[in-house]
C-alpha cells in the first residue's frame, strides 16, 4: 500500500540520518581528543630543534602571562553543567580558554626560531579545537536552548563583541573564585608552561 511504503521509506531515511549523525559525532570526538597527544609530540619535536634567543624569551613573557591570566580568569568563573556561565571573560567571548591556549601556543611556537612553527601550530590547533568547539556548542544548545542561542548571538566566539559586556549573567556565579581555578586543574598549565620556558632558556644562546 502507498501509505505503508511511505512509512517504510521514512523509517529508512531516519535510520540513515541517525547513522550519519552518529558517524559525524565519532569523527568529532576523535579529532577533539587527540589534541593532547599531538601537543606532546609536536612540542617535543619543536623543543628538540629549537634555537631560541634569551631576548626573545624575555619579550614573550608578558604575552604568555596575559594568556595564562585569561585562562585563569575564565576558569575562576566557569561552573560546568550547572548553568550557562556569562560572567567574567564569558561576557566578552564564548571561548576564552581556547583563545588563551591559542595565544600561548603561538608564542611558544614562535620561540622555536623555526619560521613555519607558528603556522604549523595554528593548523594543528584548528584541526584539534574546532571539532571540540562544535561539540561543546551543540551540547550547550541542547542543554540551554534559546538561552544559549541568544547568548551566542550577543557574544562572539573568539573575537570579543564589546557591546555585549554590559549584559548581566542570568545566574549569579558569585564572581571569580580561586577554588574553581584549582578544581579545573589550571595549575597544570602553569607548571607545563614553566617547564617549557625553563627548557627553552636552557637551550637559548
Amino acid at each position: 500500500m502507498p501509505e505503508r511504503a511511505a512509512v517504510e521509506e521514512s523509517l529508512v531515511r531516519d535510520r540513515q540520518g541517525s547513522a550519519r549523525r552518529g558517524m559525524r559525532e565519532i569523527v568529532l570526538i576523535v579529532l577533539s581528543r587527540w589534541r593532547v597527544q599531538a601537543g606532546f609530540i609536536l612540542g617535543g619535536a619543536a623543543l628538540a630543534i629549537a634555537e631560541p634567543e634569551r631576548e626573545a624569551i624575555i619579550r614573550a613573557l608578558p604575552i604568555v602571562v596575559a594568556a595564562l591570566a585569561l585562562r585563569a580568569w575564565a576558569r575562576g568563573h566557569l561552573e560546568r553543567r550547572k548553568y550557562l556561565t556569562r560572567s567574567g571573560p564569558y561576557a566578552y567571548l564564548r571561548h576564552p580558554l581556547y583563545l588563551g591556549s591559542f595565544i600561548l601556543g603561538v608564542v611558544l611556537a614562535s620561540l622555536a626560531s623555526f619560521p613555519v612553527a607558528p603556522a604549523i601550530f595554528t593548523l594543528v590547533f584548528l584541526i584539534a579545537y574546532f571539532p571540540k568547539a562544535v561539540r561543546e556548542e551543540a551540547f550547550l544548545r541542547a542543554r540551554y536552548g534559546e538561552e544559549y542561542r541568544r547568548y551566542a548571538r550577543e557574544v562572539g566566539a573568539l573575537l570579543p563583541r564589546l557591546r555585549a559586556v554590559a549584559a548581566a549573567p542570568l545566574v549569579d556565579s558569585g564572581g571569580f573564585r580561586w577554588r574553581r581555578v584549582l578544581a579545573h586543574g589550571e595549575w597544570q598549565t602553569w607548571i607545563g608552561t614553566a617547564v617549557v620556558f625553563a627548557l627553552l632558556w636552557a637551550r637559548a644562546e
